[in-house]
């Protein structure tokens, strides 16, 4: 049984999440996410999962998009009854609801080069580029060591990989260009540039 000045630190009560929990709780939560990320891997036939979802569902359309932009048909990526059955095409087995495209063409010269890929690399390719860039520009941006390990359990940074989302290129652009605005402004105003890719966040960062 522990006391009660166990708990406490002079006169004022210790707070349960303490700074080893703080070191302890994200390595716990990490090891638990990576088992999922393995355990849902092995559920994947033919490209769908075991709820027979698209992997990466949201890049499925930036892939789509890409592959017409490829084929030279870059206006038609914005013509959901052309853009469905490229995705159709790409998951024959995949019978539930497309995704349409409304990025701006900017985002369609990032994603292009993708194309040329097999879907399965293009995804790993997309993503790992974002987490890199995003997992880079944390570092910097938070000096207290742990914290970023800690960010890092946060379950949104998960969801959007498990969607095959944009959202953390877009954090990686935005950070990227608070951290260089006043040594390099003129590399952060390109950085804000090419959150055009989402509009509102462009407006918002301006």
């Amino acid at each position: 049984m522990h006391s009660a000045a166990d708990a406490t630190t002079g006169s004022e009560p210790r707070h349960w999440l303490d700074t080893e929990r703080l070191r302890v709780y994200p390595r716990i939560l990490l090891v638990m996410y990576a088992l999922g990320v393995l355990a849902y891997l092995f559920t994947i036939h033919d490209g769908l999962d075991f709820r027979g979802q698209v992997v990466g569902a949201d890049f499925l359309c930036f892939y789509s998009a890409a592959k017409l932009a490829l084929a030279g048909h870059a206006p038609l990526a914005w013509d959901f009854s052309v853009l469905l059955p490229v995705q159709q095409s790409v998951f024959p087995a995949y019978t539930g609801f497309g995704w349409p495209w409304f990025y701006p063409p900017p985002f369609l010269v990032v994603v292009a080069p993708l194309a040329l890929l097999p879907y399965p690399l293009a995804l790993a390719v997309f993503l790992g580029a974002s987490t890199a860039a995003w997992w880079l520009l944390l570092r910097r941006t938070i000096a207290r060591p742990g914290a970023a390990l800690l960010v890092a359990t946060f379950p949104g940074l998960w969801m959007c990989v498990a969607q095959g989302q944009n959202g953390l290129l877009t954090a990686a652009l935005a950070a990227g260009s608070i951290l260089t605005l006043r040594r390099r402004p003129a590399v952060s105003g390109v950085l804000l540039g090419l959150l055009i890719i989402k509009p509102h966040l462009a407006v918002l960062f301006a």
